[in-house]
């Protein structure tokens, strides 16, 4: 590294402060720059930056993808479903296929719960739980089926004496005889055996701690995402008592309920930690600001674009959304970084702005660019994964780094060209090394630069001596 030798390659020698082959005889042509190094760090700068038309190219393109971001986030839609875990071809993907084809649009079971109330006193309070499913709007009429309308029924027709007709109920201090022969497999009447599963008694037996009882959820919820989380929230609102009413669902129901704040706030939080740490490393606001505000741009992106890459905003796709904060950043602080590094005494701020952009691309597009490519090589082997998360995580991460490079690499030097801050203090002007300004005439030309090496080695460019 101390004799500037090429990573891996060893036997090749690179300038540190141009990045540019050396040669055995210390010398080097512009020419002999990687192709990446040339298209990315030479042509796109002079492409992106080197004329208005290509600035306003790089704009319009850039609120394009905005456009259709924010438009795509009008049409997200929120669902999970566990089906979508089944790997293709796999054995219960047959069963599946059968029940979505024919069994499809089916009403949901659910329960109303209970806990440990006093039931003899309270049987009312049982009653009228089912009182109000029965009369709810996200209840399948005639669905409902309750132990204790069937247990009073049955203490009806075969223990009258020990029903209450004035207070319509069971003789509380005969309740919990009567239940027990009732519950029994072996002295209760067939129609009570469906209810033995509903009721849980205490460790010695003396006592309800817990029960329930059944209904059925009308289909719709189950495929509209704003109906599921209505209908979990009218039942909620509506049983108000010791009672709740539970469904499988609502775990997943639960979570697009709260999605939308989540992201918000998870996503404000991790970028305002971007925000605070790029504004520290690089000692400027302005640029903190510009930084975050792209990588805003790459989330409104990466939502507005899901629905037509086939992705449904759940639990595992938000957390690439998140995620899309802190690998995103990567794609523009270098560039924001870069810009601060070198002054342009051009007589023209706009025009030096834009010498001190094409700069930042000439030095860390390259190596930005790179970072992207790694990336995606990374995760292309997810692409041929059968699993949901593994396709949904390819699918995900190739937006992050495509909206990345483009917002980071493309629109932000361009902002920089007319809003960017002033450079450092300490910052050398780029006038003075025009083989490190695209835009410069004299920029990859052929003239070759003699570089003077002690004893036959290359050193570092401190010890180096420079002509043109």
């Amino acid at each position: 590294q101390e004799k500037g030798r090429a990573d891996c390659l060893c036997c090749v020698a690179v300038d540190d402060e141009t990045g540019l082959c050396v040669k055995k005889d210390g010398s080097w042509t512009e020419g002999e720059r990687g192709l990446q190094n040339r298209v990315v760090g030479t042509f796109m700068p002079r492409l992106v930056l080197g004329t208005l038309a290509g600035k306003v190219v790089v704009i319009l393109i850039s609120c394009f993808f905005l456009g259709v971001g924010i438009y795509g986030c009008t049409e997200l839609e929120m669902n999970f479903n566990n089906e979508w875990f089944i790997p293709d071809g796999h054995a219960i993907e047959a069963a599946m296929d059968v029940r979505n084809s024919y069994f499809s649009g089916e009403s949901l079971p659910a329960n109303v719960y209970f806990g440990a109330i006093d039931y003899p006193l309270e049987q009312d309070t049982v009653l009228k739980a089912l009182a109000i499913l029965r009369g709810n709007r996200w209840v399948v009429a005639n669905s409902t089926s309750s132990w204790m309308e069937d247990f009073q029924k049955w203490v009806r027709e075969e223990h009258a004496a020990d029903w209450d007709q004035g207070a319509g109920r069971v003789v509380p201090s005969q309740f919990y005889g009567h239940l027990r022969v009732f519950a029994s497999t072996t002295t209760g009447p067939r129609s009570a055996w469906q209810h033995i599963d509903n009721i849980r008694w205490s460790s010695n037996g003396s006592a309800l701690v817990a029960t329930r009882s059944g209904f059925h959820i009308i289909g719709a919820p189950l495929s509209d995402s704003e109906d599921a989380v209505d209908c979990m929230d009218d039942l909620r609102a509506a049983l108000t008592g010791p009672e709740f009413p539970w469904a499988y669902p609502f775990i997943f129901w639960e979570s697009y309920k709260i999605m939308i704040s989540e992201i918000t706030q998870n996503v404000a939080v991790a970028g305002s930690c971007v925000f605070v740490l790029v504004t520290l490393m690089i000692a400027n606001i302005q640029l903190g600001l510009l930084v975050t505000a792209t990588i805003g741009c790459v989330d409104v992106c990466m939502l507005g674009f899901m629905p037509l890459i086939g992705v449904q905003l759940n639990s595992v796709s938000v957390i690439c959304i998140v995620l899309a904060v802190g690998l995103s950043v990567d794609y523009s602080v270098h560039i924001a970084g870069a810009f601060l590094h070198v002054r342009c005494e051009d007589g023209e701020e706009h025009s030096g702005r834009t010498q001190r952009a094409a700069f930042a691309l000439w030095k860390m597009g390259p190596a930005v660019v790179n970072g992207g490519t790694s990336t995606f090589i990374a995760v292309l082997p997810l692409a041929f994964a059968i699993s949901y998360i593994f396709t949904v995580f390819f699918r995900m991460f190739v937006m992050i780094i495509f909206f990345g490079q483009w917002f980071g690499v493309f629109l932000l030097p361009v902002v920089l060209s007319f809003v960017g801050p002033d450079p450092y203090l300490t910052a050398p002007d780029l006038n003075e090394k025009p083989q490190q300004n695209p835009l410069h005439p004299d920029h990859g030309n052929t003239a070759v630069i003699e570089k003077s090496l002690p004893s036959g080695e290359v050193n570092s460019p401190t010890e180096m001596h420079e002509t043109v």
